[in-house]
């Protein structure tokens, strides 16, 4: 039987935690993040940066069962990135939360992405459920300019 899909849903925050119980609480909701740069006289030869963005994402149905899995990035330049396994899973589980019969199913997933400090602009995070984008969210990383002391 095919999966019966409610909704996917995503956010991007500085942080989450991860309960026990499989339950996420997100630190931060943001959809901004500041890049500290140098002055530009100081500014020759510097290393990229790598930032870290946390993206929570939610998938709920009204049926168990397992689901293609995909997160595409595409940039500010129009490059797109897939990120693969192990760092995302290509398949989801969608099982129940409580025992209650008729209450919707789900999985929550918590990610870390990686970005380059080189690439400033708004990214889109596009996911896909089955091969279908099923949510986008967007981000954007502004340069910061550091104070000359």
């Amino acid at each position: 039987m095919a999966l019966d899909l409610i909704s996917v849903s995503a956010l991007v925050c500085e942080r989450f935690l991860a309960e026990e119980d499989h339950v996420f609480s997100a630190i931060r909701i943001v959809d901004i993040f500041y890049v500290p740069m140098p002055p530009p006289s100081q500014a020759q030869d510097l290393p990229v940066q790598i930032i870290p963005v946390y993206v929570l994402i939610f998938i709920k149905a009204w049926n168990a069962g397992e689901v293609g899995f995909r997160l595409r990035l595409k940039k500010p330049s129009g490059e797109e990135k897939v990120f693969d396994a192990p760092q995302v899973p290509q398949r989801i589980e969608i099982s129940p939360r409580h025992p209650e019969p008729g209450l919707p199913l789900g999985a929550s997933i918590g990610l870390t992405i990686h970005v380059r400090s080189s690439d400033l602009g708004t990214h889109v995070l596009l996911i896909e459920v089955d091969g279908k984008t099923e949510a986008k969210v967007p981000f954007t990383l502004l340069a910061q300019q550091s104070k000359q002391g």
